[in-house]
């Protein structure tokens, strides 16, 4: 293809990334992992995965990263999951989902898995669910400002 003078023109095989890819891209890559102190003393690895399901059940969730890298994520009890009325059994194959997760060694234990695929849910219709990303509080615990009254 002939150069071109515009800085906004994408090449033809370019498409652009979907607004919650781009979002999250944004706000923390596709995958990463930091080392944070942990309560009580010592440390421990906070990962982070945004990427394809490959297989879930109820204990585990698999996810697949577009740089090809794939992880097994346990799931418990105290994992929080934002996918819908049916939870992690909402999840199926080919969802894309944002996985936060303590790792130890080879193991990786979910913290939150939320469901990327899924319909943007409010009050107006999932009563009770709203849509939650990384780094953005659900609006029932939003700290709101309360404006003065007028007389």
């Amino acid at each position: 293809p002939a150069p071109t003078d515009d800085p906004t023109a994408q090449p033809p095989s370019a498409a652009p990334e979907p607004p919650k890819r781009a979002h999250l891209r944004a706000m923390s890559g596709i995958r990463s992992e930091v080392v944070v102190p942990k309560a009580g003393g010592g440390y421990q690895t906070v990962a982070t995965h945004t990427g394809e399901v490959t297989a879930t059940d109820a204990d585990s969730i698999t996810v697949k990263s577009e740089d090809g890298f794939s992880r097994e994520y346990a799931v418990n009890d105290t994992t929080r999951v934002s996918a819908g009325r049916e939870g992690l059994g909402g999840v199926k194959n080919g969802d894309t989902v944002h996985v936060t997760a303590t790792v130890e060694g080879d193991s990786a234990t979910a913290q939150q898995v939320t469901d990327l695929t899924r319909p943007e849910a409010g009050p107006e219709t999932l009563p009770g669910h709203f849509k939650v990303l990384p780094g953005i509080m659900p609006p029932d615990i939003a700290i709101k400002k309360r404006l003065p009254e007028r007389d």
